[in-house]
């Protein structure tokens, strides 16, 4: 697998394998929140069903709760993600 990060239209972000487009991991929503765009990590806290593995959200737990801007978009979330995650 060649994984890479990705926000869906509907607002996922997933990580997914590049070579046969399909999703390996469900990371998190980019949620609405009083009219500004949160990345909400997929933990337990957060009430997801299925959350990452403990590693995931250790490693990602600083970007839970961020806000998307103008200045930090769908696109520099992905690309922090995946250096966290050590996916380039």
């Amino acid at each position: 697998a060649k994984p890479s990060i990705q926000v869906t239209m509907n607002g996922r972000v997933i990580s997914k394998d590049q070579n046969t487009g399909r999703q390996l991991h469900h990371i998190g929503d980019i949620r609405n929140r009083g009219g500004d765009q949160i990345f909400v990590l997929a933990t337990k806290q957060n009430g997801f069903f299925s959350p990452v593995d403990e590693t995931v959200a250790e490693a990602l737990a600083e970007l839970d709760g961020s806000r998307l801007a103008a200045t930090y978009t769908e696109e520099q979330l992905a690309v922090d993600i995946g250096a966290k995650l050590g996916i380039d």
